[in-house]
């Protein structure tokens, strides 16, 4: 609805005390919204509108929170909207290009978000990291990676400037990294931290900075990992590869700097035919 400007009721009442789910798509000129909160709403999708309906219409209560083509919606105003979102459950951003970061302090990051299990960033061309952002001496902006222990799922696709993913908590269980083309990390792998220990679905495409992979041991739980135009990858740790009991599909498909000529001994059990 183009022409949709104001959505307001003149006498204040709740007019949707039992809504569960809100849907509002394509109403880019809907700027005006002084409907009271609806605290029984529990799922909310916007798309292609101003960033004044997600303010009014985001509650406590949203578990499930999609958002594509916000106008206006940088980062003075997702802090606004971040408060809000403790109980999310499940969060996608879609094309918001003027978010830069989805939180910029510790203590953001450490009182919301805690219920979150998943998390789906794609095509926000200006976010430059999942974590948080601080200032060193010399007033350069540096990257520092927060976790989030909730977070099961983590998606991020063809964000073009991202270069650094935080928010790998320790309970994550799938994590998918496709078309991130200025990631700046040489190497990926599990932790000795034990961060990654739980990780069952690895699916990592079109990383160019990607030098090697290591320190694999820890992922006993993984069942399956995909690595793929990772043109820079040079090595994968093969004398790991026997420990990795659980793995049961593994894809590794135009990286020219591998060789694939693996020793039989090298795969785990599982993979054997």
């Amino acid at each position: 609805m183009h022409g949709w400007e104001k959505w307001s009721i003149n006498n204040g009442e709740d007019v949707f005390p039992c809504l569960k789910q809100l849907v509002i798509e394509v109403c880019p000129n809907l700027v005006e919204v002084t409907l009271k909160k609806i605290n029984s709403l529990n799922v909310l999708q916007l798309k292609n509108c101003d960033c004044g309906v997600l303010r009014r219409l985001v509650t406590s209560s949203v578990i499930k929170l999609e958002i594509k083509i916000i106008s206006g919606l940088n980062d003075v105003v997702w802090r606004g909207v971040i408060d809000n979102l403790g109980a999310v459950e499940e969060l996608c951003i879609n094309s918001c290009n003027e978010i830069r970061y989805l939180w910029e302090s510790k203590a953001v990051a450490s009182k919301v978000l805690v219920n979150l299990r998943g998390l789906y960033v794609r095509g926000c061309n200006n976010l430059v990291s999942l974590g948080d952002k601080d200032y060193d001496e010399d007033s350069n902006l540096q990257i520092a990676s927060r976790r989030i222990d909730s977070i099961e799922n983590l998606r991020v696709n063809t964000c073009s400037s991202i270069t650094s993913i935080g928010a790998e908590g320790g309970g994550l269980k799938s994590l998918k990294i496709l078309g991130c083309n200025k990631l700046l990390e040489r190497e990926w792998g599990g932790q000795n931290n034990n961060n990654r220990t739980c990780l069952e679905n690895v699916d990592i495409r079109g990383w160019q900075n990607l030098k090697s992979i290591i320190n694999l041991n820890c992922l006993v739980h993984l069942t399956q990992l995909s690595i793929r135009d990772c043109r820079g990858l040079e090595s994968l740790p093969d004398n790991e590869l026997p420990n990795l009991t659980s793995l049961k599909h593994i894809e590794i498909e135009n990286c020219p700097k591998i060789d694939g000529c693996f020793p039989r001994q090298l795969w785990p059990l599982n993979l054997y035919p």
